[in-house]
């Protein structure tokens, strides 16, 4: 039995990956071609894409957002970058992976965390307070009985 993949790649680094067709959409570089495998090799390959590489992904297009948009003041222009819409089109898989960087102090993940959980354990007098948002996500986190994933990032070229 065959199980169709789609070709899939990172748009910073330009590693090249076989996903599922289904799962492609949310990458960058998302082609058309087919590649015929057996079942036992694809459920080998969805586990690893997801498992081993979001990490790697995250990294890549974290650093790109940073990059890309560090002249930028407005957040909803940087949240319109395609690299931070890839890190939320991750979905729960990168809330572990933002939530390191936030405990890290790298940068202000609010958004895409609200915007994948659909919540925001962030009060109305923590607004504005770098601190005490990262506070409270990461009190959320550990009601939730998430642990962080730290992520060290690779610096731009």
């Amino acid at each position: 039995m065959y199980t169709n993949l789609a070709k899939v790649s990172d748009s910073y680094s330009g590693h090249r990956r076989h996903v599922p067709k289904s799962q492609a959409r949310a990458w960058y570089g998302y082609t058309e071609p087919v590649t015929r495998t057996t079942d036992a090799s694809a459920s080998y390959a969805v586990t690893l894409t997801i498992n081993d590489l979001a990490s790697d992904w995250f990294k890549s297009w974290a650093a790109k957002w940073a990059h890309d948009t560090a002249h930028l003041s407005s957040m909803s222009s940087r949240t319109q970058h395609p690299a931070y819409k890839q890190i939320v089109g991750l979905g729960t898989i990168a809330i572990p992976l933002l939530l390191g960087d936030l405990a890290e102090g790298q940068e202000s993940w609010f958004a895409a965390l609200r915007e994948i959980t659909g919540e925001d354990p962030v009060t109305d007098h923590m607004r504005g307070k770098f601190n005490e948002m990262r506070s409270a996500w990461i009190e959320w986190a550990r009601k939730k009985n998430i642990t962080p994933r730290n992520v060290r990032r690779n610096p731009l070229p």
